[in-house]
Formats: structure tokens, sequence, C-alpha cells
């Protein structure tokens, strides 16, 4: 299968209500409308409608951790005036003291009203140090973070 036209063309959507609009795929926010006009090219778009636009993620950890410890985390979105989403989802990573990434504590997590929460343990022969939790809301991109020092 060959695709022969690649060009990008003008459309206009009306979106069932107004909210504040995300493109899910680049994580751009297009604002607070009703109607959308972008260029349509071969790619596929996701748009996301909010109640208020996101400003933050607030992430809650322990401030210390024993090797082996199980740790409990959570985040909870911030947003402009308050009206939470009512679904969405996170994408949990760890980073080690050195900056890299953790995969066995990478997850997908659902989001009720904004907030999420998981537990992971640390390997009984986790290095010292401290280690980056980030929550990144899938919608809109936005990070939040916090450290946890495993003595």
């Amino acid at each position: 299968f060959y695709l022969h036209d690649t060009d990008a063309y003008k459309m206009n959507l009306t979106l069932p209500v107004a909210g504040h609009v995300y493109e899910v795929r680049t994580n751009r926010y297009l604002g607070k409308v009703n109607k959308l006009t972008y260029a349509q090219d071969w790619h596929v778009n996701l748009f996301a409608i909010l109640p208020a636009k996101v400003t933050g993620v607030a992430v809650d950890v322990p401030a210390t951790a024993k090797p082996g410890s199980k740790v409990n985390v959570s985040a909870q979105l911030r947003v402009t005036d308050g009206k939470m989403p009512s679904a969405g989802a996170y994408l949990l990573t760890v980073k080690d003291p050195a900056g890299k990434l953790l995969k066995e504590h990478e997850r997908t997590l659902s989001a009720v009203n904004g907030k999420a929460s998981a537990e992971f343990r640390f390997a009984y022969n986790q290095k010292k140090g401290n280690y980056t939790v980030i929550f990144r809301d899938t919608v809109s991109g936005i990070t939040g973070s916090a450290k946890i020092e495993v003595k």
C-alpha cells in the first residue's frame, strides 16, 4: 500500500461542547473553544475536551524509603478553575540518582477526578540516593515530580 496524497487539508471541526481542547498526540493546548480549524494530513489527530485548563500536577511521595520497602505515590491534577476532569490517565516513571529511567516501575495509571495513586517496591539491593518520581498527564503532557531518598 502506497499513500499517494500526503498533503495537508484545511479542516473545520465543530465540537459537541465548548471546553479546553488539547491535541493529545502532541499534547498541544488549543484553547477554550467549541470550533477548530486545523490542517489535517495523513497523521492521526486525537482531541480531548476538558472542563478546565491543566496547570500542573502535584505529586505526593514519602520523603525517605529503605531498600526493599513498599512506596505509595500519588498525583493530583491542578486546573484553572477547579473543574476537574472526571477521568484521565498518567504515565508514572521513576529515575535513579543518575537520571536513568527505571523501566520496572513505569506504568500507566487511570485517574479519577484528576487523582491517581500507585504502589511499588524498591529492590532490596537498591542503591542509596535521591530517586525522582514523575507523573505525566497524558492529555496535556504536563508533568509533576518529587524525590524520594533511599537510605
